[in-house]
């Protein structure tokens, strides 16, 4: 199964609406590339709460997020050091959110708790990122200020100069995906900030021309028939 940015839009939403608010209560490894979440969220007024998995996956074939029903079998019996991690500063934490980058195949899940000791009201946060990104796929750990504390996959300079994925060095995102259209890069626009100037680049609706090569089978007409450049292609 692939998952695109918009699949992946799709997933966020439906987590958001089923585990914001939910308590972290245990975390296992089924598989070398993945990870089951247990959740419980709490019901509405009058309505019991739900305990739902939630399964992340780094496969470099079959990379995805999603809930599942039944309770996924473990990898062994003794944790992973990165399960051991999570357990660590995630079980008991809340969901605050599910956060996504424009058009990226990257969720980030945000966590929070109160510290025991209670002397501060500020909560500790964390952020389980994974990144659907086929054999670069990832699953990483990150405190709340962008310090990498685990991962499932570590990723030295000898692998990645741009992105070294491993404890205790500061996460650095996936570059934006580029676009190109007839060989050239095209723009990113940004579609709360976009001008009048910038969508001045995209040509008049190709379903004009697309008509008239339809009625008849003058060559200009099917050239001008051909795909052109869409306004979402450029937006950020």
């Amino acid at each position: 199964m692939y998952i695109d940015s918009i699949t992946l839009a799709a997933v966020a939403d439906e987590l958001r609406f089923l585990l914001l608010g939910a308590r972290i209560d245990t975390i296992i490894q089924p598989t070398e590339h993945a990870l089951a979440i247990q959740c419980y969220a709490p019901g509405s007024q009058g309505q019991g709460g739900h305990n739902r998995w939630l399964y992340l996956s780094a496969h470099p074939q079959l990379a995805r997020l999603h809930l599942t029903a039944l309770k996924p079998p473990k990898i062994a019996s003794e944790p992973p050091a990165f399960v051991m991690l999570l357990r660590k500063h995630l079980e008991g934490a809340r969901i605050e959110a599910f956060e996504q980058p424009r058009w990226e195949r990257v969720l980030e899940i945000v966590a929070s708790y109160r510290p025991a000791d209670g002397e501060s009201d500020e909560r500790v946060r964390y952020r389980l990122i994974i990144e659907i990104m086929g054999r670069n796929s990832n699953i990483i750990l990150c405190d709340a200020q962008g310090l990498i504390l685990g991962s499932i996959k570590h990723v030295g300079a000898n692998v990645n100069r741009y992105r070294v994925i491993v404890p205790n060095v500061p996460y650095v995102p996936p570059p934006p995906q580029q676009r190109t259209f007839a060989g050239q890069q095209l723009p990113r626009l940004e579609p709360t900030t976009v001008t009048a100037a910038q969508l001045a680049i995209i040509p008049r609706d190709e379903t004009e021309a697309l008509a008239t090569a339809m009625e008849g089978d003058d060559a200009q007409a099917q050239k001008r028939a051909a795909p052109s450049l869409k306004l979402w292609q450029l937006l950020v």
